[in-house]
């Protein structure tokens, strides 16, 4: 059908018959026409949305919205879009993650699983306790090691302290 629509939509104007150069065949030449204006048209249709003739409510939730009866704004945005990210927030987030990934690699022993389990898989105290074999003030302590370390070692490359009094006030000597 498609192929149909481009061939239909091939219009060899007489004036367009002087850039034929003789190349090839007539048939090639038209039918390079043909293809180039099927991508163009394969292009052009990957860029945008089929959207239903016949839709059975509305596209957005009209929840969204103010009522009608609403004194200043009616039928506005409830609730006004949430701003994109700018590319340096992107940029800077990507940074601070992989930043707190490297430092969840250098901690020491169990930490990064008291940590992991409790604040990424939202496991409860007892729970992590049980899975690690730990009473509850030794994982208090093992996850409070391990976030003063993530919050300390974003500054170690913005800070005038020196690394090592970092590792020191992380339990580790040189």
């Amino acid at each position: 059908m498609q192929r149909n629509d481009a061939a239909a939509g091939t219009h060899i104007y007489p004036e367009s018959l002087d850039r034929f150069e003789g190349r090839s065949s007539f048939r090639t030449w038209l039918l390079g026409i043909v293809v180039n204006l099927a991508r163009s048209r394969a292009r052009a249709e990957r860029r945008s949305i089929q959207m239903p003739s016949e839709l059975d409510g509305p596209v957005v939730d009209p929840s969204r919205f103010l009522p009608a009866n609403h004194a200043r704004w009616p039928h506005h945005w409830a609730v006004e879009p949430v701003p994109w990210p700018t590319p340096e927030e992107d940029l800077l987030a990507g940074e601070t993650r992989t930043l707190i990934l490297e430092t969840i690699d250098t901690l020491p022993a169990t930490q990064p699983e008291v940590l992991v389990l409790r604040d990424l898989e939202g496991l409860s105290a007892t729970e992590v306790c049980n899975v690690l074999g730990l009473n509850d003030t030794n994982q208090r302590v093992l996850l409070h090691r391990a976030l003063t370390w993530l919050v300390w070692i974003p500054h170690q490359s913005c800070s005038p302290w020196p690394a090592r009094s970092l590792a020191i006030a992380h339990g580790q000597s040189s």
